[in-house]
């Protein structure tokens, strides 16, 4: 067991520096009166349980109060009072909340106020206490007022859970009571179900309606751009005598080039024949090339008035290949989309 080995006091009541040593076995605290033998008790349940509690035991001479317990193994507790309110336990720190000292301070002790301290002031142990506290003080010196704790807090547990279970039992009730109007919920759960289903069959004709309706504007619009190639045949027969005008033309073009030749041929040598030849002679030769070069730009200007029709053609025979493209599309997604039978109105397809 625990037991005191030395208590030091410092500005404490009367005492402004005193050591008690205690030893093993009865200790015997003999003095005059007012010698401090009364301060010494209350010196020592300052430091273990901040009792007394103020400022009114600190000597009238200032300085800190300091209170410091040695016990048999080895523990010190050690508190000091003076701008700051602080407790030791082998030279380490803990700091007090509220009038209680730091609980690692009753864990250093480990001493209980009544069962081991005992006031001169006091009543006499166990003499005056009632059945229940005498009891309760022997629970506690025995450790069996843990299960006293534990009996209370199971008890009130049970409490506890019994009044959770009444107030479920009611709430139960009046819910099962505020089901009965809902009897019919799962009969209008179905046809709730029942009209979804019918809504997306809906939205999905109506998908398919609107498909219709595009497809039928692109087919007005394929009619309309195929009536402008109503002589569509007439069309191709002027292309394929425009191609044998182009194959005429070509060759006119080589003979163009070979007249070309021949105007820069006589240029060349038109200096040459200056002083061998008579002047009438190349004056003829001159005036059948003017003549030969106004042929040409006649040649040309067929040759262009040619070749605009042929561009022509060829944009309406593509125009006219995109609008067969586009008509064939139309037609086949209106044969694949939709059936014989309309199922909006129930019409045929024509």
């Amino acid at each position: 067991m625990k037991k005191i080995l030395r208590l030091i006091i410092k500005n404490f009541q009367s005492h402004r520096y005193t050591v008690v040593d205690f030893t093993d076995g009865v200790n015997v605290v003999i003095g005059a009166t007012d010698a401090g033998k009364s301060a010494i008790f209350r010196a020592l349940i300052w430091v273990l349980f901040n009792e007394p509690n103020g400022d009114e035991f600190r000597s009238s001479w200032g300085g800190e109060t300091e209170v410091s317990v040695e016990f048999t193994d080895g523990t010190v507790i050690r508190r000091v009072k003076g701008k700051k309110n602080q407790y030791f336990v082998n030279e380490t720190e803990f700091v007090a909340f509220g009038a209680k000292p730091p609980e690692e301070v009753y864990q250093a002790h480990g001493f209980d106020r009544k069962l081991n301290i005992q006031g001169q002031a006091d009543p006499f142990f166990l003499l005056q206490a009632s059945a229940g506290e005498v009891a309760r003080t022997f629970n506690q010196l025995a450790n069996l007022e843990k299960i006293d704790t534990v009996l209370a807090s199971l008890s009130s547990h049970e409490r506890q859970i019994r009044a959770k279970a009444k107030y479920a039992e009611e709430q139960l009730t009046i819910q099962k009571e505020a089901l009965t109007e809902f009897a019919d919920l799962d009969t209008f759960g179905n046809q709730l179900k029942l009209a979804t289903q019918l809504q997306g069959e809906l939205n999905g004709l109506r998908q398919e309606r609107t498909k219709l309706d595009y497809l039928l504007k692109q087919i007005a619009v394929n009619k309309t751009a195929l009536k402008q190639f109503t002589g569509l045949e007439q069309a191709l027969n002027l292309a394929d005598n425009a191609l044998g005008i182009h194959s005429a033309l070509k060759t006119m073009q080589t003979q163009n080039h070979k007249l070309k030749m021949l105007i820069i041929g006589i240029t060349e040598n038109r200096q040459l024949l200056r002083h061998k030849k008579p002047a009438i002679t190349i004056q003829k030769q001159i005036e059948g090339a003017i003549s030969l070069n106004a042929d040409i730009k006649t040649i040309r200007h067929r040759h262009e008035s040619i070749h605009a029709s042929l561009n022509a053609i060829e944009f309406g025979k593509r125009a006219l290949a995109q609008a067969e493209i586009a008509w064939n599309e139309a037609l086949q997604n209106y044969e694949d989309e939709f059936p014989e039978e309309c199922p909006l109105c129930g019409a045929m397809k024509n």
